[in-house]
C-alpha cells in the first residue's frame, strides 16, 4: 500500500498564461492524492509591462488553490527563462525531498496521474537503472491503458525522478559535442534520423536555450531507462501558439482520452521494450513527413484564427 505521508511533491512551472495555468491546476487538484501532496508553483518574472499583469493573474489563480496539503509560490523578480526556471526550481525542491513530480503550465493531467506517478516512483526508487517516469506517451500502435514499457527516450510532459538521479544533470552542450560519437548520435536520434541531436547543436550556437534535451542526454549517457505508460496520463494544451517554445500544431491539439487506470502493469524485464520502441520510431517517421497542401492550408488558417 502506498504511504500517503511520503508522496512526491509537485513542482509546477508557470509564466504568463493564466488560462493555461488555471486548467492545469484545476486538473491536478481533482486527483485523489492532491490533499496529501505538497505543491510548489514557480512563476518566472516579466519581460515587459504586459507580462506584469498576466503574471499577477497567474499568481492570483495559484493562491486560490486550496486542494493541496501545502502550497508554496516562488516568484522571480526578473525573467530568467524557462530552462533556468525549471532547473533552479527542481534543484530547490530536491534539497528537501528525495523525489519530485514536474509539470509545466500547459499540462492537463488525468484524475489518477498522481496515483500512477507516486506508485511508479516508489516501485523503482531502488532500481538505479530507471531514471525517469513519464506521464505522456505518443499515440503509437498497440497501446494498452493498463500496461507500461521502458524506453531510452525521455518525455518531459508530466514526469518524475529522484534526487540521486537528478544530481547527475548537466546542461553543457559543448561538452556533449565532444563526448558523443556518430554511433551514439544515431542511437540518441532513435536510429531514424529524428533530430533530437539538432537541439543540442542549436543550444551550442544560441539558436535555442532549453533544458529537456540535456536531461535526456544525461539519462542516455548512463544507459538509463524511462518508464512510459502506453496510454498517456497527461495532455499538452500548449500547442496553440501561446507558448515560447511551442508553435501551432493541429495534430498535438487533437483531444485524446486520458488514461484512467490507477493501477498500471509494470514491465517484467528491466530493459528497453523493442516492440514498443519500434512503434515509437514508426510514429516519429510518419510524423516527419511533410504535410500536403490541404494540411498546410489548415495550419495557416488555424494560426490566423489564434492570432486574432
Amino acid at each position: 500500500m502506498m504511504n500517503l505521508n511520503v508522496l512526491a511533491p509537485v513542482a509546477l512551472f508557470a509564466f504568463n498564461r493564466p488560462e493555461h495555468t488555471r486548467r492545469t491546476l484545476e486538473a491536478i487538484a481533482k486527483n485523489d492524492l492532491a490533499s496529501t501532496t505538497d505543491l510548489f508553483v514557480f512563476v518566472d518574472g516579466p519581460r515587459n509591462e504586459d507580462d506584469v499583469v498576466l503574471i499577477r493573474e497567474v499568481c492570483t489563480i495559484a493562491r486560490g488553490m486550496d486542494a493541496f496539503k501545502s502550497l508554496t509560490i516562488v516568484e522571480q523578480d526578473a525573467n530568467i527563462g524557462l530552462a533556468k526556471s525549471i532547473v533552479q526550481g527542481i534543484d530547490k525542491v530536491l534539497e528537501e525531498y528525495s523525489n519530485i513530480i514536474v509539470l509545466e503550465d500547459d499540462i492537463v493531467t488525468s484524475p489518477v496521474f498522481l496515483n500512477y506517478m507516486n506508485a511508479s516512483l516508489a516501485r523503482y526508487e531502488s532500481e538505479k537503472k530507471v531514471w525517469h517516469i513519464c506521464g505522456y506517451n505518443e499515440p503509437t500502435e498497440n497501446r494498452n491503458a493498463r500496461q507500461s514499457y521502458f524506453s531510452r527516450l525521455m518525455n518531459c510532459w508530466g514526469w518524475g525522478t529522484w534526487r540521486d538521479r537528478w544530481e547527475h544533470f548537466e546542461r553543457k552542450p559543448e561538452k556533449l559535442v565532444t563526448e558523443f560519437t556518430p554511433e551514439m548520435i544515431d542511437r540518441f536520434n532513435l536510429d531514424i534520423g529524428e533530430k533530437f541531436w539538432f537541439q543540442v547543436l542549436a543550444n551550442v550556437d544560441g539558436r535555442m536555450n532549453t533544458w529537456a534535451i540535456f536531461w535526456y542526454a544525461t539519462i542516455f549517457k548512463q544507459n538509463g531507462l524511462c518508464l512510459n505508460p502506453h496510454v498517456s496520463y497527461v495532455r499538452n494544451i500548449g500547442f496553440d501558439g501561446s507558448g515560447v517554445h511551442c508553435n501551432v500544431d493541429e495534430f498535438r491539439n487533437k483531444k485524446r482520452k486520458l488514461n484512467l487506470e490507477p493501477n498500471i502493469e509494470y514491465p517484467e524485464i528491466l530493459a528497453e521494450d523493442h516492440a514498443a520502441f519500434e512503434n515509437l520510431k514508426k510514429f516519429y517517421t510518419l510524423k516527419k513527413k511533410k504535410p500536403g497542401k490541404i494540411e498546410k492550408l489548415k495550419r495557416k488558417i488555424l494560426r490566423k484564427v489564434i492570432s486574432l
